[in-house]
């Protein structure tokens, strides 16, 4: 049996055969393997979830033929030239460190630290679930440090145009209306399963015996 990993972008897709003892460890030594993505710069998502070490693949109910997400975490410079590297890491901790002294705690007149939000990944156009650790001013602008839920990553800065309070009603479908932004479940791969959470403008509603389709514009760009 195989599943596809694909990229986010979907320019680069490969085939990997796994069964049901097949780690989650394992399928990321296979993707080293065939893109020359390091384990360490990989983050695979299936149904909305990211794929955790210590797992199976039949933990997540992978099937035959699914397709598994590959976002590939930013990539810092390699290590080829000693002197040149020991001045850029020098040069790149001292403007971490003017960027850090820039950077004063504030206050928010919407969110307070510890508050549970909404936050966009800028990498997938998708929402995630998240928490604000702490928050920044620099120059006008307010900054939240935030933590992701869904991983155990670092954290990161964010702009307050990507958070929003966290969602916590489901909209019956007979209150939804044209024109309205929403928040829904898709898979750009496999429309029919589980997907990213996504913003969506609704332009056409269709109700006809029994079957119900929204017709609009997700925003994925």
């Amino acid at each position: 049996m195989s599943i596809k990993v694909k990229t986010i972008d979907g320019k680069k897709e490969i085939a990997v055969k796994f069964n049901k003892l097949t780690t989650v460890e394992d399928l990321k030594h296979e993707v080293e393997k065939q893109l020359q993505v390091e384990k360490n710069s990989q983050r695979l998502f299936f149904s909305g979830k990211q794929l955790e070490n210590g797992y199976n693949l039949d933990n997540y109910k992978i099937n035959f033929n699914d397709i598994i997400l590959l976002m590939i975490k930013p990539k810092r410079l390699d290590n080829t030239e000693n002197k040149v590297i020991s001045n850029n890491d020098k040069n790149t901790k001292e403007e971490e460190t003017r960027n850090e002294e820039e950077l004063e705690t504030a206050q928010s007149l919407y969110y307070k630290i510890g508050d549970a939000v909404d936050c966009k990944d800028e990498r997938t156009n998708a929402w995630f679930e998240a928490i604000v650790k702490n928050i920044y001013k620099k120059d006008d602008k307010i900054l939240y440090e935030i933590a992701w839920e869904f991983a155990n990553m670092s954290l990161e800065k964010v702009a307050e145009a990507h958070i929003r309070p966290r969602a916590h009603r489901s909209i019956p479908f007979n209150e939804l209306d044209v024109d309205e932004k929403v928040m829904i479940n898709y898979n750009i791969d496999k429309p029919k399963t589980t997907g990213f959470w996504y913003d969506f403008t609704i332009t056409k509603i269709m109700d006809k015996r029994g079957q119900r389709e929204l017709v609009g514009r997700l925003h994925i760009s």
